[in-house]
């Protein structure tokens, strides 16, 4: 593997995927909790809920990273320290939330069917309900 000096334009895109990773790694979990909150309140189905709690787990994953790197925050100055002056080489993990994406098309799709559904049950009004063939019919008033 030989290493060369990175153009501006792959510079530009290893950046711009980077940032896109990262937007959609916060806005990804936001949306699929939100979906999943809103269908549990039309359908108060327990399930959604935890579909929620496991959508907030990056954010869980995050906070705990950054604890780590806080609780160890010396010894990584010391190795930075230790590190030589030459050529530095960057390797930046860009990451894709693939299974966010996939768990947030699910949880789109299940909150859509549950709007629908909610949307096509006849809320039954006092018009709506038909007389009893046997009910007494009230005399008419004598003007």
């Amino acid at each position: 593997m030989t290493l060369h000096e990175v153009t501006p334009l792959e510079m530009f895109i290893e950046t711009s995927l980077y940032y896109l990773g990262i937007a959609l790694s916060i806005v990804v979990p936001a949306l699929t909790t939100l979906w999943a909150w809103s269908a549990f309140r039309r359908s108060k189905r327990i399930g959604y809920v935890w579909l929620a709690v496991f959508a907030l787990t990056p954010y869980v994953t995050f906070t705990l990273n950054k604890v780590s790197h806080y609780i160890h925050r010396e010894e990584i100055a010391k190795m930075n320290a230790r590190r030589s002056n030459g050529i530095v080489v960057v390797e930046r993990q860009i990451t894709f939330p693939l299974y966010q994406l996939v768990l947030a098309a699910g949880v789109f799709l299940l909150y859509r069917a549950e709007k629908r559904s909610a949307d096509q049950t006849p809320v039954p009004t006092v018009t709506s309900v038909p007389p009893a063939a046997d009910a007494p019919v009230a005399p008419a008033a004598h003007l």
